[in-house]
């Protein structure tokens, strides 16, 4: 077909998009043109001339369901164009699903001549559209006089090469960097001397023509003659994103990508008029400074947590703050003012400039010591640390760490060693509570950390070796710019050095936990009458001994950390699974234990812990059913009057299958433990296997819920509502 036809077509979409794009918000009988396939007529059809766009599908799928109409509303544009839609039902053939790779619901593959490959386009029918108009024409599109202005127009974003011939030096670059990104954006070229006049550019010309801000972006002639297929795509990247847009689990990393600070104008969205007016206010400041902060608004509603976690308060919303992305410090705009767009230029202005001091996250300073090292908050860090009187040992911890809990009773024994050692500080922080001050010339990147400072110097030796007391005893006496000589009298209690494995809580630890635990101690005698411990025993087979009652023994872990067969999604385990719910899970032995059933038996054990050591995939995905029990428990707990088993089912049937965050997402409150999935394909996959598993667990909890026949909650259950496993939502 020819491509000045392609684009007429593409632009009387674009003036129909109301009636036609309006058919992928109805489950409608609109016509449509999508080609329902079988194992007989599939072959034929994937491998006749043309391009195709498949859908491989299952009737229960819930997500295939929400993509039928946009489908069958992108199967009109398409038609015009000679590109074929069809869909194939995996349930009655599931051989072909099989052969094709088939994992998760719903997948689209791309078939051209026979060969396939992976849609990567959105599932919106705009952009079904785009994706496939795309894969119709070559990488980079000849463009003269005649289709020019049409082009400029096919897509969101367009990019246009004007050059005197096809051999000018722009034209390799420019090709390359096309092939690379064909599935992201629109390439043309065109040595047309009209179609040049008419674009106001002197070649070789480089221009982002886009459907949004200022239109378009021409490369300057000192970048076109220095260009690369890197710097052209830098230059497109850089122009492709929207002034000031939405920033959400779709294109969060995209932003992350950049490089760039991102400014975040936390703001409640229900109110359209109020996000409208402020976004566009403060529309001129991220101009100003494009290039080097990112502005996006956020949902605030939605991402309050990621709101928090940033330092901001809940409910005083509009709020600005900007994060450098590779420090990781944060700038926010006092929640005590009122943010103007006066007072976010001054802002952004003195961030740009290095004159901002960045806001550090620290604990109160602890008054009364009571250990023998030093309990150090963020905001004292620079005077102890750089104390050029003092060698400094430093721990970075946190208090879920496994490992930080083992060196707990090693580090105090250090301590000890050179207590009333007035020229060296042994000292630990809480490196989750307490941020690092600008300048530091090292980052936690994992826990624990150990740094040495020697005395008189502003360097730190990272500590690598044998977490026993001897290996840190020479480290401190190899180091060190002054003299320190370790009491010999100081009693040695030192943790294992192995690094594996389960430990017993040191009882620092044991006292704390106790404390933090008092107000559910009529819960946890109830839950131990019923026989929580006894779990335990079900879980490790090799144990016939019951353990000590549950204030103090770490938490449990998942039986399945060790199967070697797991599938695994990111780094969380995707295990098989008893249920007649329609999902992507294998099915699960039905004579033995799951890990629903895992989850609903270490559920009540688990939940009186702010602390986890993550052993494995397993561990992941029974960190994330536990937090969805303590969803269940909270909604029934939150209804206006309690439930019956019925209306509780319906409540948790409705939660199960809602919409969540995955790793990743901006909204995920654990994603520095968790690999976000790796492509598009494995989050749906990962996505419909957790709906199919949490309605499953959903069911399985009302049958405990409401074992005793009275249709009324079990309260040995609901009173875990007061606490959240590791005080996560």
């Amino acid at each position: 077909m020819h491509f000045t036809t392609l684009l007429r077509s593409s632009a009387l979409l674009a003036g129909l998009a109301a009636p036609w794009l309006a058919a992928a918000s109805e489950e409608s009988s609109a016509p449509h043109f999508v080609t329902e396939l079988n194992s007989e007529t599939f072959d034929n059809f994937v491998n006749e001339d043309g391009l195709k766009l498949v859908k491989f599908y299952a009737p229960w799928c819930g997500h295939c369901k929400a993509l039928a109409p946009e489908f069958e509303a992108a199967s009109v544009g398409l038609n015009e164009k000679d590109i074929k839609l069809a869909k194939i039902n995996c349930d009655d053939n599931s051989e072909v699903c099989q052969a094709h790779g088939v994992q998760a619901y719903p997948t689209l593959k791309v078939y051209k001549n026979g060969s396939e490959t992976p849609y990567g386009g959105n599932r919106k029918a705009e952009g079904i559209v785009s994706y496939m108009v795309k894969q119709s024409l070559p990488a980079v599109t000849p463009v003269t006089a005649e289709n020019h202005e049409e082009f400029q127009t096919a897509d969101k974003i367009v990019i246009l090469a004007y050059l005197n011939t096809p051999e000018d030096a722009l034209a390799k670059p420019f090709t390359a960097a096309a092939d690379t990104h064909r599935d992201d954006y629109l390439f043309g070229l065109t040595t047309d001397e009209a179609a040049i006049k008419a674009a106001g550019v002197t070649p070789p010309a480089l221009v982002v023509y886009k459907k949004f801000d200022e239109g378009k972006n021409v490369m300057t002639a000192e970048e076109v003659e220095a260009a690369t297929a890197g710097s052209i795509t830098a230059f497109i990247k850089h122009h492709s994103l929207p002034l000031f847009d939405e920033v959400s689990g779709e294109n969060y990393q995209i932003y992350s990508a950049t490089g760039l600070p991102l400014a975040y104008l936390f703001i409640d969205p229900t109110d359209q008029e109020a996000l409208t007016k402020t976004v566009d206010s403060l529309k001129p400041v991220a101009q100003k400074h494009k290039g080097k902060l990112n502005f996006v608004w956020i949902d605030a509603v939605k991402f309050v947590e990621h709101g928090k976690n940033l330092g901001l308060t809940e409910g005083q919303w509009p709020a600005l703050i900007i994060q450098d992305g590779q420090t990781h410090l944060k700038y926010p705009v006092s929640q005590s003012i009122e943010l103007t767009p006066a007072v976010v230029e001054a802002h952004a202005d003195s961030f740009v400039a290095g004159e901002l001091a960045p806001t550090l996250k620290s604990e109160a300073k602890v008054e009364e010591q009571t250990d023998s090292y030093y309990r150090m908050v963020g905001s004292e860090f620079e005077d102890k640390v750089y104390d050029d009187e003092k060698d400094v040992f430093v721990q970075f911890f946190a208090t879920w760490c496994g490992h930080c809990k083992r060196l707990a009773p090693t580090w105090e024994t250090l301590a000890e060693k050179f207590a009333g050692d007035d020229s060296l500080l042994i000292a630990k922080m809480d490196g989750e509570k307490n941020d690092l001050p600008a300048g530091t010339p090292f980052s936690i990147e994992g826990f624990p950390t150990l740094k040495f400072k020697p005395a008189g110097s502003r360097q730190f030796i990272n500590y690598e070796g044998d977490r026993s007391l001897e290996d840190l005893l020479s480290f401190v006496q190899k180091w060190s710019k002054k003299t320190h000589t370790p009491k010999a009298d100081a009693p040695v209690e030192e943790a294992p050095a192995a690094e594996t494995g389960s430990a017993a809580r040191p009882a620092a630890t044991e006292e704390a936990v106790h404390s933090e635990h008092d107000e559910l101690m009529d819960c946890l005698e109830s839950s131990v009458r019923l026989g929580i411990v006894e779990t335990r025993a079900k879980q490790l087979h090799t144990s016939n001994q019951l353990p000590t009652p549950p204030l103090i023994m770490p938490a449990y872990h998942s039986a399945f950390n060790e199967d070697p067969n797991a599938q695994v999604v990111g780094n969380m385990s995707v295990l098989p699974i008893k249920t007649r719910i329609r999902g992507p899970s294998a099915p699960a032995d039905p004579n033995t234990a799951d890990i629903i059933d895992e989850t609903l038996d270490l559920f009540r054990a688990n939940s009186l812990f702010r602390n986890f050591e993550i052993k494995g995939g397993a561990d992941r995905l029974l960190i994330v059913l536990i937090l969805f029990v303590s969803d269940c428990l909270a909604k029934i707990q939150d209804a206006k009057t309690v439930p019956a088993k019925i209306e509780a089912g319906k409540l948790l049937s409705t939660l199960a299958v809602g919409n969540f965050p995955l790793p990743g997402d901006v909204g995920f409150v654990l994603n520095s433990h968790y690999a976000a999935p790796a492509s598009r394909v494995d989050a749906d996959f990962l996505r419909s296997y957790l709906v199919q598993v949490r309605q499953e667990l959903a069911a399985r909890l009302i049958e405990r819920l409401y074992a005793d026949g009275t249709n009324i909650p079990s309260k040995w259950w609901m009173c875990f509502t007061k606490r959240r496993f590791m005080s996560r939502n």
